[in-house]
């Protein structure tokens, strides 16, 4: 299935394309996530509909995306903490707005009222470049989501609060160990815990759906926890890229937190991972797109010496 617009070609994405996709991605350096392994393993949740374009014989960039068919809507992408244009290095801006209107032309011919983009964030991309920002703004795209994540930008140095540096030290002296998470149901059981007593959610991920991505991406998904003894208190699951370091999930038990389990594993545990990373990555700090904000919750990750990075979404009426 294909359309032809300004010579770009718009093809949707087939098992066949496993191997150009996956490619392209390693070559664009981006974010493991939109390798086709990262993006298929919840397919049942969601409704493929990514994109190839191609100019003549060569891809010049992939939408990773899936259809919601009742709203008429192209989600880019619902199931990814990000979406938003892969391009070649050094597209030209001129390639890169053909793409974009290629890319409505298609929607509006599949019948398509809708997309949602939520854009990739510039610290991720090894060139820093914004042709998709003016791209989205000639497809006069609003922004509906703004959400704020905490960022530490470890090329500046580290700033962290004596108080933070004051916890790790206390779990330092109590004897607390970090070390590799030697059992997934027992981090996932306090991660569940504590998010249900705190926040009234579950974890976006199943400990089975934790387990297939660690194996699945060795270097990229890391499981570390704090040990007091034989008892874990305290674990993090981090997501390595090529210039981030994003901390999935962070949790603690009722021990660790008396502890300060969590300052000592940020400190001692996470941040040296980041060997070869520019950023560590907290996550955002809010609800409702942006709208309600959890001050209680940014303050702690301030206090490691993070500043804000926006994620925004964006709405392109077809």
């Amino acid at each position: 299935m294909g359309s032809l617009n300004l010579n770009i070609e718009v093809v949707r994405y087939t098992k066949s394309h496993e191997r150009l996709w996956n490619d392209f991605v390693s070559e664009t350096n981006t974010h493991f996530f939109f390798n086709r392994a990262y993006m298929e393993y919840h397919k049942d949740r969601f409704q493929d509909h990514s994109l190839l374009f191609f100019s003549g014989p060569k891809i010049i960039g992939l939408l990773p995306a899936n259809e919601d068919s009742q709203s008429q809507t192209i989600w880019s992408h619902q199931g990814l903490t990000y979406g938003g244009f892969i391009w070649r290095p050094r597209i030209s801006l001129i390639d890169a707005l053909d793409c974009s209107t290629a890319l409505l032309q298609y929607l509006k011919n599949q019948g398509f009222s809708r997309l949602v983009y939520k854009a990739l964030p510039e610290l991720y991309c090894e060139t820093p470049s914004q042709e998709a920002m003016y791209c989205l703004h000639r497809l006069e795209a609003k922004v509906v989501r703004c959400e704020p994540n905490t960022v530490i930008d470890l090329s500046r140095g580290l700033h962290m609060t004596s108080g933070k540096k004051y916890g790790a030290n206390v779990a330092r002296k109590a004897g607390v160990r970090i070390e590799c998470v030697r059992d997934l149901d027992q981090f996932y059981a306090v991660l569940a815990e504590r998010l249900a007593e705190r926040y009234s959610v579950r974890p976006v991920h199943s400990a089975s759906e934790i387990r297939l991505l660690a194996e699945l991406f060795p270097d990229n998904v890391r499981l570390i926890g704090s040990y007091l003894n034989n008892d874990l208190i305290a674990g993090a699951v981090v997501f390595l890229n090529t210039r981030v370091l994003h901390i999935q999930y962070l949790t603690t038990s009722q021990t660790g937190r008396k502890l300060r389990a969590l300052d000592h594993l940020v400190i001692d545990g996470i941040i040296p991972l980041a060997k070869t990373q520019r950023f560590v990555s907290f996550g955002i700090s809010s609800e409702n797109g942006g709208a309600v904000l959890n001050e209680g919750l940014l303050k702690q990750k301030e206090e490691y010496g993070g500043q804000t990075f926006v994620h925004l979404t964006f709405e392109v009426s077809v």
